[in-house]
């Protein structure tokens, strides 16, 4: 299954100034349930230093939150709006596309709320995103990881404008 650009582009957060995927957003990518994910990671920790990935304290899943919620407003043509600014564009959503975002928002939310997760949340810098495909070491984990690091390309381009 060809992951859409879009979504991952939606999936991309700007925390302590980096622009990060979650460990959740990135299992769901690969397939993967996030216990697991993080379980590679720690079983492969020499791989990943703080530059690489780092766990989000309370303000930022806060944070996170409401970037979550502002992202799932919509305007009055019905087009999402999204609140990082590398996504600011609004752009007009095949109905199909935009349910499952909607319907990922909602499990976002649902994730972040407090006591949701038993395990503690991790960001992954672009670098990281580009580790994990080494210990996943699935063909799919190559080909998502791929797009990924495209679609973080196309963000640091369209920041820098």
């Amino acid at each position: 299954m060809q992951v859409i650009e879009q979504t991952i582009k939606q999936k991309i957060f700007t925390i302590r100034g980096k622009q990060v995927m979650i460990d959740s957003d990135l299992a769901e990518l690969y397939g993967v349930e996030t216990k697991r994910l993080n379980e590679q990671v720690k079983r492969n920790i020499n791989r990943f230093p703080k530059d690489f990935m780092f766990q989000l304290n309370e303000k930022e899943l806060d944070g996170l939150r409401s970037q979550i919620v502002i992202s799932s407003e919509t305007s009055e043509e019905g087009q999402i709006l999204r609140s990082q600014i590398a996504t600011s564009k609004n752009m007009a959503l095949k109905p199909q596309i935009k349910q499952y975002n909607e319907d990922f928002l909602r499990s976002q939310i649902a994730t972040l709320n407090k006591g949701g997760r038993k395990y503690p949340t991790y960001a992954f810098t672009e670098q990281g995103v580009a580790m994990l495909s080494s210990v996943l070491r699935s063909q799919k984990a190559i080909d998502v990881n791929i797009q990924i690091i495209r679609a973080f390309i196309e963000m640091r381009k369209y920041i820098s404008k």
